[in-house]
């Protein structure tokens, strides 16, 4: 289905303005791989992670889904209380609610769509180096 937007008054040419698009996406995408509790390694939590190449991101996401066309984004996920989202962008903090967490994130910098990446799940971090972390469920972190 195409994205039409209608301006409200003319434009003079060369001007410039934001459209904000909200969306929300399916459990079926095809980009999303699901597993169930007793298929992830603590057997306590289900675990949900993208895989978005070659051309699935435009399953997830509203997007020009090619290569050629770089894209920076913002995401807001929200998930179980006790669960954790991870993205291919920088984390932009937190806020719990009743029962649940959100997640906040924001990439700056312009990558192709089929770099977008997500994992939700009862994830642990170890930090490894000055700038870098391992994130896995409790029972690996430390494997």
């Amino acid at each position: 289905t195409p994205l039409t937007v209608t301006l409200p008054t003319a434009q003079a040419r060369g001007s410039v303005f934001e459209v904000k698009a909200v969306y929300k996406t399916s459990s079926t995408a095809t980009a999303l791989g699901w597993l169930s509790k007793e298929q992830t390694a603590d057997k306590k939590q289900p675990y949900v992670f993208s895989q978005c190449q070659a051309i699935h991101a435009r399953s997830l996401v509203l997007c020009q889904d090619s290569p050629a066309v770089k894209l920076t984004y913002s995401a807001r996920v929200t998930v179980p209380k006790g669960m954790t989202a991870l993205m291919s962008a920088l984390r932009d903090g937190q806020e719990d609610g009743d029962g649940v967490t959100t997640f906040k994130f924001n990439q700056p910098v312009s990558m192709p769509s089929y770099l977008i990446a997500l994992a939700v799940g009862l994830l642990e971090s170890r930090e490894i180096g000055p700038r870098s972390h391992v994130w896995a469920e409790p029972s690996v972190v430390d494997a």
